[in-house]
């Protein structure tokens, strides 16, 4: 802290900020000297300094005058007079404190007991009543900023309620009938269209299908003879071989139709972007969010107040909506590929009819035929062969599935939005809202200032609750 006529630029501030904030107690530390003293200006408005730290809480009630004694053998330097000429004539200069003290501080002992152990008594004593002074009268000055910003917060009210309203509204409801006769118009004529073709071959499926049985008979995975016969050495079995190559000719041929998936996503997401044509062209609601197909309707749906439910569900069940190969297909086809499991199998490795002979050394009929890796060979490349033409078989009864679950989620986006019961409402809520991006040119800026008024007024509003007479009562 700055000392007597010590406070340089901006030390003032400091000292005012760290006392209103950090200190319980002030000690004012006063050295006379022997020769003769006063209570000096710069006492004063040190004192003054301290007081305006805060304002709540009276100086007097939580500081101390410390006037430093001190003695000298010969008496000629001790100021013990002068101490008590300044304790007697500190009250003529409004300087009131707690308790005046007088005590050598060069010497411990004495600082302890006469000063420390003091204002320590007092703070033990007082506390809890200064903390309750200060809360008291913090509560006032808060009761009074609650009064001022009221009678302000009505003038602020008051502004835009005596400002005459542009009469926009009718022009709202005329553009509003025209884009919601527009949309409902454009969206039932992509309806009409999807309908056509939900039960054709999908465009995008049926070329990615035949793609894929064409990858699965040109590359098989299926091994060389002297693959396999090296499998066979290394495993020590032909059987072993066979079973693993089963194993991995099937996982070879599943991977194969993985690359269907991007055809089912590039179907769906083609019928969403013809939805979001519709919405951009004919309902004027491109300027509301960014982006094509799914990325357009997730960023539209975000706009929509969650209060609006029954709008933001519609546009919320299109944009998530999504057709999948594990979805849709896997289930269909896996079981196909049964004949490439060992366990599963009607290929098996030594044929449906063996051949008998009676061994000698057993005493038993043994299988006299032994497994080779021709027969693996040739057995490979018919299970495969059977699993691939049975994948085409079943693929081909799925060649409408993306046309129809197309046509289903935009007919039940075209439901939710235009259909359902108070939906129009919603539609109509909702774009006043935004009306200025959608009719900018129309009437942007009278729209804009109706805009801003009702925000004015809403943000007036949340201030006034926040400054409630309830919301400021710390005193319970």
């Amino acid at each position: 802290m700055p000392g007597l006529g010590d406070t340089g630029i901006g030390d003032a501030e400091r000292m005012i900020k760290t006392l209103g904030r950090d200190i319980d107690i002030v000690l004012f530390v006063r050295m006379p000297t022997a020769m003769g003293d006063f209570w000096g200006t710069e006492d004063v408005e040190l004192y003054d300094m301290a007081s305006s730290a805060l304002m709540e809480l009276p100086i007097k009630e939580w500081s101390f005058m410390v006037l430093n004694h001190v003695s000298s053998v010969s008496g000629k330097d001790d100021n013990q007079r002068n101490c008590q000429s300044l304790a007697e004539t500190r009250t003529e200069k409004h300087i009131e404190v707690v308790d005046c003290i007088t005590a050598d501080c060069a010497d411990a002992e004495e600082s302890n007991a006469h000063i420390l152990d003091r204002v320590l008594d007092y703070l033990t004593r007082r506390i809890d009543v200064l903390d309750r002074q200060y809360a008291s009268s913090c509560q006032d000055r808060l009761n009074q900023l609650q009064k001022m910003l009221k009678v302000e917060l009505d003038k602020a009210h008051d502004t835009w309620r005596q400002t005459s309203q542009d009469n926009w509204f009718p022009e709202f409801v005329r553009l509003f009938d025209k884009l919601w006769t527009d949309l409902t118009g454009g969206l039932e004529a992509l309806l009409s269209t999807l309908i056509l073709d939900r039960d054709v071959d999908d465009k995008n499926f049926k070329p990615a299908v035949e793609t894929a049985i064409q990858d699965c008979r040109t590359d098989t995975g299926i091994p060389t003879l002297q693959e396999i016969e090296r499998r066979a050495r290394k495993t020590g079995s032909y059987d072993i071989a066979y079973a693993e190559y089963l194993h991995e000719v099937r996982t070879y041929l599943s991977k194969r139709f993985l690359s269907l998936d991007t055809a089912l996503k590039e179907s769906l997401e083609a019928d969403k972007s013809k939805v979001v044509s519709v919405l951009v062209q004919e309902g004027k609601l491109g300027k509301l969010a960014d982006g094509e197909g799914s990325e357009f309707l997730k960023a539209f749906a975000e706009h929509i107040p969650d209060n609006l439910s029954g709008l933001r569900l519609g546009f919320q069940t299109l944009a998530t909506f999504d057709l999948q190969y594990r979805g849709l297909v896997q289930h269909r086809i896996r079981k196909y590929l049964d004949v490439l499991d060992p366990d599963r199998t009607p290929f098996k490795l030594r044929g449906n009819f063996i051949d008998l002979a009676f061994d000698l050394r057993s005493k038993r009929l043994v299988d006299t035929r032994k497994p080779d890796a021709e027969g693996i060979l040739k057995n490979l490349k018919l299970a495969q062969a059977e699993a691939v033409n049975n994948c085409e078989k079943e693929l081909k009864t799925l060649l409408q599935e993306p046309s129809q679950a197309g046509f289903a989620i935009v007919e039940e986006f075209v439901d939710r939005v235009l259909r359902a019961e108070g939906v129009k409402a919603e539609w109509q809520i909702f774009l006043q809202e935004v009306a200025a991006d959608v009719w900018s040119n129309e009437f942007d800026l009278t729209i804009r200032v109706a805009q801003l008024r009702g925000d004015w007024l809403k943000v007036v509003d949340q201030v006034a609750k926040a400054s409630s007479p309830e919301a400021v009562n710390f005193s319970k």
